[in-house]
C-alpha cells in the first residue's frame, strides 16, 4: 500500500488532476482510482484472486481483458489516458520493451 500512497501523492500534485487513469496488470490489487484496468485475466478472476478480499473496488472500473505482450496494438487511442500505472507487472511479462513502447 505504500506504493499506492506514493502514486496518489504524485497524482494529487498534478494539475489538472488526471481524469482517465489506466492500471496495467492490476488484477490482484488494482489502483483504487484507476478508471480502466487492462489485464490478461478477466474481472471474475480478479474478484477471486484479489488481495483485498471482500472489496468491490474493481467493480467501478472498466475492465479490458487483453494480452499486452501479443504485439497487437492495445485497444485504446493515443493519448486516451492522462496517467498510466504499471506496478508489479513489468517483471512478470515476456516482452517488457513492447509493453513500454505501447
Amino acid at each position: 500500500m505504500a506504493l499506492f500512497r506514493l502514486i496518489a501523492s504524485h497524482i494529487d500534485a498534478m494539475s489538472p488532476r488526471p481524469q482517465h487513469v489506466l492500471d496495467l496488470g492490476g488484477v490482484a490489487q488494482p489502483y483504487p482510482e484507476a478508471t480502466e484496468i487492462l489485464d490478461l485475466f478477466d474481472h471474475k478472476f480478479a474478484q477471486r484472486f484479489s488481495y483485498d478480499t471482500g472489496s468491490s473496488r474493481v467493480d467501478g472500473q472498466k475492465w479490458t481483458t487483453f494480452d499486452v505482450c501479443s504485439r497487437r496494438r492495445w485497444p485504446y487511442k493515443d493519448n486516451e489516458f492522462d496517467f498510466s500505472i504499471c506496478a508489479h507487472t513489468l517483471e512478470d511479462i515476456k516482452d517488457p520493451l513492447w509493453v513500454c513502447h505501447e
